[in-house]
């Protein structure tokens, strides 16, 4: 009983000191290296006892931290909690009714428009009930099998006796938190990628077929490169370039590209915010433009990000994805393609910013948003546009 007192303990004390400067699971990570007393068992506790606050306690009524941890607990947990049986014991035994019973029981200790408070800026296409109780749930865990990687993967999976639902022809799903064997090698055999953003190259791939030629491809703002791995494993004849703001992560992109076998690529460091730049070829046939965004897509992964965000980020962000956008233009050859996409649900950061491209002499072929809250996934926005 004792340890059930500690893990609350614990938790409350951590998010009176965390403060979203760092991701959670960073901040959680380096405290447990230092505390070596908590075993596998009770990280895993204290761990969730943490997301599930950040999920609804913008959303809770006049309560302390601790209040508001077992009221979380209540409401995104479907299991019996040692821990609510001991505080509060009448939501324990009701725990595994519907969402909106448990809001009942619950009653004014809790305000149903706060747990996203920023539905106002939602993309009209969103449905804002289905969105809302997706955040308080963690996503699952999607692999993308690669090229000629599944037999052996799958193989090593039902050997090591994990569980998977293959939902795709080469996409497989995970309950999160499984630890893949270390004898199926990432980025080799397997990437690990949301099902919405797998869905969102197998929606750009047919444009590139049928643009019927080598392709000059320029993932322009391409982090640690899992849109260009995808992209290559669609065997399409291109020559790939690849560029970021920051140099550090383009070592990251390196050595994933050497684990992944990709030998010809050109990276480089590029700052599309700036009107005029240096670049490896003038004009590109394809650009890939997955743009810094607000992440709130991803938000029930990252729900400490939803917690600590102040809505006058947004305009900041969709400031610097139309400098993106709109500068990126002038590499673009004619009919080419620029391929747009934010894991963002906002629509300052999607349609409005698709709307100032079609004003950029730019024919819109395809927009849609990848409702990821109808399969424990992501939610992502692509637009693919030609230039006149």
């Amino acid at each position: 009983m004792s340890r059930f007192y500690s893990y609350l303990n614990t938790a409350t004390s951590l998010i009176s000191q965390f403060d979203g400067s760092v991701p959670l699971a960073i901040f959680l990570k380096h405290f447990f290296s230092r505390e070596k007393k908590f075993g596998s068992k009770d990280r895993k506790q204290i761990s969730a006892l943490m997301y599930n606050y950040y999920r609804v306690a913008n959303a809770i009524v006049g309560s302390s931290i601790q209040d508001k941890v077992l009221i979380a607990i209540f409401i995104c947990e479907n299991s019996p909690s040692e821990i609510l049986a001991l505080f509060i014991p009448e939501y324990n035994l009701n725990i595994s009714k519907s969402f909106n019973e448990k809001l009942e029981l619950v009653g004014d200790k809790i305000d149903l428009s706060k747990i996203f408070p920023f539905e106002n800026e939602l993309s009209t296409v969103i449905n804002k009930d289905k969105f809302r109780q997706s955040l308080l749930v963690q996503p699952n865990l999607f692999l993308r099998l690669r090229p000629g990687r599944k037999e052996k993967t799958l193989k090593l999976l039902t050997e090591n006796q994990i569980n998977f639902e293959e939902i795709r022809p080469n996409t497989i799903c995970l309950k999160n938190g499984i630890k893949v064997p270390d004898t199926i090698l990432i980025d080799k055999d397997y990437v690990v990628q949301d099902s919405s953003s797998q869905k969102i190259g197998e929606l750009f791939a047919p444009f590139l077929v049928q643009m019927q030629k080598e392709l000059n491809v320029w993932d322009c703002c391409a982090a640690s490169g899992g849109k260009s791995i995808m992209l290559y494993d669609q065997n399409l004849k291109l020559k790939l370039y690849v560029s970021d703001i920051r140099s550090s992560i383009l070592i990251n992109l390196e050595e994933r590209f050497k684990a992944a076998e990709i030998k010809n690529y050109t990276k480089f460091v590029a700052d599309l915010t700036e009107k005029k730049l240096t670049l490896p070829l003038n004009k590109f046939d394809v650009i890939i433009a997955d743009v810094p965004c607000t992440g709130s897509g991803t938000w029930s992964r990252t729900p400490e990000q939803m917690y600590f965000f102040n809505s006058n980020q947004l305009n900041n962000f969709a400031l610097r994805q139309k400098e993106i956008a709109i500068n990126s233009l002038q590499y673009l050859a004619q009919n080419g393609l620029l391929i747009y996409i934010t894991c963002s649900v906002f629509s300052k950061e999607n349609e409005e910013i698709v709307s100032i491209l079609k004003d950029k002499n730019m024919e819109l072929l395809l927009q849609e948003t990848v409702q990821g809250y109808e399969d424990k996934a992501d939610t992502l926005f692509v637009a693919i546009l030609r230039k006149k």
